[in-house]
């Protein structure tokens, strides 16, 4: 049976306390998953509604419920059922579980794990709930209060009893040091003593953190959490040094630098620890021990180097020698930490980057990029290499350890290696510190001093790609494709088996449809090195019935069917539906179109399984933490679903491209829509996707982005040649912009809106633009959410956030043309959805007739729907914070953009003007050579540099955001703008 709740059961004591500060209801996202046991123990009218009918009813119910399972809690019995609760619920459950397992009661060797686990458990989420919730959310106020006062009860405990035979670290004296009404309660085992130092440490730095108080309250509140964890500490050394950890993040908060440096030398770190030895073999199931010393005494070292940040405590000395000395105890500390935790990847991933910002200081101490030339007569040039080569070391030991920070390391770790041996100045215009100063010193055109540290760290990179599970490279495939044309062979003889690798791993094409393309490339040198790697991929198919083969042959034959119909004229007065049966009699011998040809063993799709190309199904999600042998086995893609069919009857859209809408079947039911365009180059729409899926990953990671919807909406775009695409049907009910602006006015509206003045006269256009769109067309567009959502205050709060990174999207990437046909809005969430991006990189300004003039659209419609964009806005704070964010994850965003210098654009090749064969009808074709493949690089990198300077603007981020609101609500701008913008909208 379970342990009777003591005397002080937070319940009794609090049940008015509960019934008078109600929390507010939790809307449907903040509902939390916790642990529980079998659902029918829940009252019923709590299931069915997710809300009680009578909170005192429920409470009673809901009390008798958990007294049944106190018994499986004695037990040991995990609770595996996982049941929707609200905050209110989650107190009562905490509440309970916390008296009804009381530490000292539960303190001996059979109830030790039970007491870990509930407490873990209980409070574990109900902290993380509290976490995940946005900064000013009242709600998130209310549970902190709360939950404070529940460890205050639940684990005040006795000094002798939590001191045991030792002598408290904190004191008998410490503050906020209680006593128990049991005074010979047993002593704590170290683990559960482990567990609630945690607990109040969690507590410390939310309490650090909460907007509610007052500075001075949010230091009484973290002091008084640590000082409650003092009694636990019990000089045990992994306890004693997870809380050094807490008192010194809290001193980083609250206290000048100086007196955090000397609390940093009371804690005696200067013990000298031998360099790490670095052994690049994969580690499984190396997670390190939480409760051993050496590892916490590792997160204390991790801590105080991050804090230090490589000088940035002497910042404002003009001593570079006193800052030396800081990089030195810097690299201490780091190589300390990886002493002790040898299989912790954490330690690993910070001191490589510490090790590759360190190398971008010269020997004057300044902070240069690294990116940079400079002489290899430099005196400090080996040194900066050595720090160089300490990089590669240890971020290929950390992607052998796990894959908790493989999404942020792998693709810069690639780009930088890649660079590194780069024969080509064209291709880098600003390259890494080993300078290139001769290119005929060797056939390949690299100097002695490249190739020197190019091999240096050659073999870290080797090692890590080679020996680190294959999923670890999944998120670069599209990096490593752009890259086949790599002048040194011994580079790309390394993408050659890294492709290969992943092509088995996942034989149902998730990442061969981002290979397909470079089959059919216009650069012939690159279709060559495709072909290379498709015939390894044929060589290590070991399979007796060729089903690797049978798939590439099947993807290949799929896109070229796509191009042929994408590629078919239809003139605007045929466009409609049409039959494939009719029209592409050969696209039915590869993909099957009614059921008899589904059981046709002849159809080369019924011979094999491949994965329908949607973004939900081909983008890797890498499972994070430590290697084991269960991440091993787990794929980073979702459940796949195959192709099976395609429908007969398919539609031409009229539009300037003429994309084909087609829909496919998938062996689930599912019907999966793409449009087949073969115009304009589909790398420009899969650029985007990649640079937005980029910022979405960085802002998931982000504090910024926590509790919201601050993402962009991507989809699949995959490139089938140079100028054709794949591009999937976005399957969220939406409605174009224009459709719901346009709807908002009376019909007549539109006939009465200017047309577009001629650019020469920008006084009249200002003064015609003022008179008639005010007088006619005032903004309305909020109006469209107070009608279409039920919650329109949450719509337009998803709308608000994903304008604002897409906004950041569009300035890095110049992307124009954003009509209201271009801007769609989910009828689900108030998303925005931006398509159709084949006018980039700033395109839209060297139109002839009238250049686009704004960065972003922000006209008077989407303004109003915004809050407003002035100074103090909204709109404004998240444009901020997502251009910050942004902007110190600047590498991640460029590595995502670094295709383009190697891959580039089809429409940057120099095109000439050829006759067709009626020998009337004249056409720009593009030019397919070696010179004109060097002039689309040239581009491919000017493009790239722009985008990197934008990034960098960004490092003040207010004044960059008012910049780009100013030009983009500038009435002039707006009334210069092509009419088919609209901008009066």
């Amino acid at each position: 049976m379970a342990p009777a709740p003591p005397s002080h059961c937070l319940y009794t004591a609090h049940h008015h306390h509960h019934q008078q500060q109600q929390p507010p209801p939790l809307q449907r996202d903040d509902k939390v998953a916790l642990r529980f046991s079998t659902p029918q123990l829940l009252p019923a009218n709590y299931l069915r509604h997710g809300t009680p009918d009578d909170d005192h009813a429920f409470e009673d119910q809901l009390i008798a419920c958990l007294d049944k399972l106190g018994s499986e809690l004695a037990d040991e019995k995990v609770p595996t059922v996982i049941a929707l609760l609200d905050s209110h619920a989650i107190l009562i459950i905490a509440d309970f579980y916390a008296a009804g397992l009381h530490l000292p009661v539960l303190a001996t060797a059979r109830d030790a794990a039970a007491a870990e686990r509930a407490i873990s458990t209980w409070y574990g989420g109900a902290l993380k709930h509290i976490k995940d919730l946005p900064d000013q959310n009242s709600l998130r106020q209310t549970l902190l209060v709360w939950v404070r006062e529940m460890a205050e009860v639940h684990f005040s405990i006795s000094a002798d009893a939590a001191r045991g035979a030792g002598t408290s670290a904190g004191g008998a004296d410490a503050p906020g040091a209680t006593t128990s009404s049991s005074p010979t309660s047993p002593t704590p085992t170290s683990t559960i003593r482990a567990v609630v130092v945690d607990i109040w440490h969690r507590l410390a730095k939310l309490a650090s953190s909460a907007p509610h108080l007052s500075e001075t309250q949010r230091e009484q509140a973290a002091l008084k959490c640590l000082a409650d964890a003092g009694p636990y500490l019990n000089n045990d050394a992994a306890i004693c040094a997870m809380h050094d950890r807490a008192v010194l993040r809290h001193s980083t908060f609250y206290r000048e630098p100086s007196e955090t440096l000397a609390l940093i030398a009371g804690f005696d770190l200067s013990t000298a620890f031998p360099q790490p030895s670095i052994a690049l073999e994969l580690v499984l199931d190396g997670k390190p021990d939480w409760r051993d010393p050496n590892f916490q005494l590792a997160r204390l070292y991790l801590f105080v180097k991050t804090w230090m940040g490589a000088a940035d405590v002497f910042r404002d000395r003009a001593d570079e020698g006193a800052a030396a000395v800081t990089r030195d105890r810097a690299a201490a500390h780091l190589n300390a930490a990886c002493v002790l935790a040898p299989t912790w990847e954490k330690a690993h991933h910070f001191t490589a980057e510490f090790y590759y910002s360190w190398a971008a200081i010269n020997a004057e101490g300044n902070t240069e990029k690294l990116m940079q030339t400079i002489s290899p007569n430099a005196p400090d040039f080996f040194d900066r290499l050595a720090r160089l080569e300490r990089y590669f070391a240890f971020c290929g030991r950390s992607l052998l350890l796990g894959s908790r920070y493989a999404d942020q390391s792998v693709p810069v770790l690639l780009q930088r290696w890649m660079d590194l041996a780069d024969p080509d100045p064209n291709h880098n215009p600003t390259p890494v510190i080993v300078p290139s100063l001769d290119p005929s010193l060797d056939g390949d055109g690299v100097t002695e001093q490249r190739l020197e540290a190019f091999h240096r760290v050659h073999p870290h990179v080797r090692a890590a790609v080679t020996r680190a599970p294959a999923d670890t490279f999944e998120p670069c495939i599209e990096l490593l494709v752009s890259r086949l044309t790599h002048g040194q062979s011994v580079v790309f003889n390394l993408i050659k088996p890294t492709l290969v690798r992943s092509f088995k791993a996942y034989p149902e094409g998730q990442s061969f449809w981002k290979f397909v393309a470079s089959l059919f490339s216009l650069d012939d040198f690159r279709r060559i090195r495709a072909e290379e790697v498709l015939h390894a991929v044929w060589a290590a198919d070991d399979s007796e019935d060729k089903q690797l083969t049978l798939l590439t042959k099947t993807i290949m034959a799929i896109s070229k069917q796509l191009t042929t119909i994408a590629a078919k004229e239809h003139s605007k007065d045929r466009a409609g539906s049409f039959l494939l049966s009719v029209t592409h009699r050969r696209f039915t011998k590869v993909i099957p179109i009614d059921a008899a040809a589904m059981a046709n063993g002849a159809v080369l799709l019924n011979r094999c399984n491949v994965v329908v190309p949607t973004a939900e199904l081909i983008t890797p999600t890498l499972p994070g933490g430590p290697h084991s042998s269960q991440s091993q086995a787990r794929s980073p893609y979702a459940t796949p679903d195959f192709l099976r069919a395609a429908d007969d009857e398919y539609e031409v859209i009229s539009t300037m491209s003429r994309p084909r809408k087609i829909a496919f079947r998938g062996g689930s039911g599912t019907t999966y829509t793409f449009l087949i365009k073969g115009v304009d180059d589909p790398r420009k729409d899969a650029l985007v996707m990649r640079v937005a899926q980029a910022i979405n990953r960085i802002l998931s990671r982000s504090a910024v982005a926590r509790g919201t919807h601050l993402r962009m909406h991507d989809y699949a775009v995959i490139p089938l040649s140079d100028v054709t695409g794949m591009f999937e049907w976005i399957a969220t009910p939406t409605v174009a912009l224009r459709e719901a602006i346009v709807s908002q006015y009376v019909s007549a509206l539109r006939a009465s809106l200017p047309a577009n003045p001629h650019p020469s006269g920008s006084a009249e256009q200002l003064a015609e633009f003022e008179r008639r769109v005010r007088a006619h067309a005032p903004a309305r567009f909020g109006e469209w959410f107070d009608k279409e959502f039920s919650c329109p205050a949450a719509a337009r709060q998803a709308f608000l956030q994903s304008t604002a990174v897409s906004s950041m999207v569009g300035y890095l990437l110049g992307i124009g043309d954003r009509h209201l046909g271009n801007i769609l809005v989910s009828r689900l969430t108030g998303e925005a959805m931006h398509i159709d991006f084949g006018i980039m990189f700033k395109e839209g300004k060297r139109f002839s007739t009238w250049p686009e003039q704004m960065p972003v659209r922000l006209t008077q419609n989407l303004v109003q729907a915004l809050g407003g964009v002035e100074e103090g806005s909204v709109f404004r704070r998240v444009f901020e914070s997502v251009l910050e964010v942004c902007h110190k994850n600047a590498e991640l965003i460029l590595a995502a953009v670094d295709p383009i210098r190697h891959d580039p654009i089809a429409n940057w090749r120099p095109s000439v003007e050829e006759v067709g064969d009626d020998g009337k009808t004249k056409k720009r074709v593009r030019v397919i050579s070696s010179k004109s493949t060097r002039v689309a690089v040239k581009r491919g990198c000017r493009e790239y540099h722009k985008i990197e300077l934008r990034l960098a603007k960004c490092h003040a981020p207010e004044a960059q955001v008012d910049k780009l609101i100013r030009k983009s609500t500038d009435p002039e701008r707006l009334a210069r703008g092509i009419r088919g913008l609209e901008a009066w909208y």
